[in-house]
């Protein structure tokens, strides 16, 4: 088991150093965008609006489609997961039922990296529909870009496999 985890912590800083060069993606290249569900053009604003803020999540978009995932359908079970928070140069998330972090880096253009995180290892009993814990650690693990718009909150990730997924988050 522990070689298992060791070739998959590897096997992410290898990933995440090939994802950190490079050609520039089309959100870096894009000053401007808008987060899916509003009408609204948005600039990113300043990254400090985002840190120290518990943010909950409230939606996931896989490849332009959404998965489903409502907040507002969580059982009260798990009222406090999937939160995430910037304290510093670390991102602190709850999943169902465990905790996780990683130190992140700001680059140009609203680009942003995770490194490898650690979580706890409680066993999940139940896990909300259309998400699972495992699945919101690695989309946080593969973060690229952000943008703040409004009170909401977007972090966009680019998976090994090429899948593209938007968390967004509310205050």
């Amino acid at each position: 088991m522990k070689k298992i985890i060791v070739l998959f912590l590897l096997a992410g800083i290898i990933i995440s150093c090939a994802n950190t060069g490079g050609s520039m993606t089309d959100a870096e290249r894009n000053s401007e965008r808008v987060i899916p569900g509003s009408n609204d053009q948005v600039s990113s604003g300043d990254f400090s609006d985002a840190a120290g803020i518990e943010w909950k999540l409230t939606g996931v978009i896989i490849n332009g489609v959404s998965t489903q995932y409502s907040r507002s359908t969580l059982s009260e079970n798990f009222s406090e997961s999937f939160t995430l928070k910037f304290d510093g140069e670390m991102i602190s998330s709850r999943g169902a039922p465990n905790l996780y972090s990683a130190p992140y880096t700001l680059g140009n253009n609203n680009s942003i990296s995770a490194l490898i995180g650690r979580s706890t290892l409680m066993a999940a009993i139940f896990e909300p529909e259309h998400l699972k814990e495992y699945d919101f650690f690695r989309y946080l693990q593969y973060i690229n870009t952000w943008q703040l718009s409004g009170g909401k909150l977007e972090l966009s990730s680019l998976l090994d496999d090429g899948i593209t997924v938007q968390l967004l988050f509310e205050k």
